[in-house]
């Protein structure tokens, strides 16, 4: 298991699935309050909302995923 914030991403992610050894899943968690990603997450096939937020399942959302400020 790993995790990583966005600035990471780039330089961590594809050292991480050389050394792995089965497939990586890719999980976005974050809180309810942009209206723009919850609109994003609502149209992923694969999410779950919860009453203060959402967990997305896939890399293409994880990849675009950027919150400023939390």
């Amino acid at each position: 298991m790993a995790f990583t914030i966005s600035s990471e991403r780039e330089r961590f992610i594809s050292s991480l699935e050389k050394a792995c050894k089965t497939k990586l899943q890719f999980l976005t968690l974050f809180r309810k309050g942009s209206k723009d990603l919850q609109k994003a997450a609502r149209a992923e096939r694969d999410y779950e909302e919860t009453a203060d937020g959402f967990l997305v399942r896939g890399r293409q959302f994880f990849n675009d995923f950027q919150i400023e400020k939390e």
